[in-house]
């Protein structure tokens, strides 16, 4: 009844005064959000130059693929091309130390695996968080969703890779030499 009552007069100003509506926007700024285990300082997290939702969905996938790990940690053995994979991936230092550790140890547990990194108690925090994530799926499905996520991961970085050699090319010669190269590694 209130919506209504306050929907009418809105209509009630627009037919006065001739005036298309006019939407408020609340001001939501960005909560800070956990690290993405981005390299050694993970404080340098929050002064990244990328956009939220570019660190949102890297954020995602990596969440993602760690917790997947976690809870299934003989998928480092599965998927041995990932680690090769994982190592071209940007800001993916954690999600490589566990990979590594879980190919190296087999049965090896969920707390092992956390328990690497005990001197970063942030990152064992995030970590722990993650592994309550159980995703109930099998084995081959964990395994496809988390080669899933890599890939969408590598795309990602592949599209910001491209878009940042075409914004930094100054002249039209420089442009079209990039978008050369775009079109031969489509090929």
């Amino acid at each position: 009844m209130v919506f209504n009552q306050q929907a009418e007069k809105v209509q009630e100003q627009q037919i006065q005064t001739h005036q298309p509506p006019q939407i408020q926007v609340p001001n939501m700024e960005y909560e800070e959000t956990m690290p993405t285990f981005a390299g050694d300082d993970y404080q340098d997290y929050y002064q990244s130059s990328s956009t939220p939702q570019e660190n949102n969905l890297i954020k995602v996938m990596m969440g993602r693929m760690i917790s997947l790990l976690l809870n299934y940690p003989l998928l480092a053995d599965e998927s041995g091309i990932a680690e090769e994979r994982i190592r071209n991936i940007e800001q993916s230092e954690v999600l490589l130390k566990l990979v590594c550790e879980a190919e190296v140890e087999n049965e090896i547990s969920k707390e092992e695996l956390i328990n690497l990194f005990k001197s970063k108690p942030g990152v064992q925090q995030r970590l722990r968080e993650l592994s309550i994530l159980d995703p109930y799926l099998s084995e081959n499905q964990a395994k496809d969703e988390f080669l899933s996520a890599l890939t969408k991961i590598e795309k990602y970085q592949s599209i910001t890779e491209v878009k940042g050699k075409i914004t930094s090319a100054n002249t039209e010669e420089e442009q079209r030499k990039v978008m050369e190269g775009i079109q031969k590694n489509k090929s």
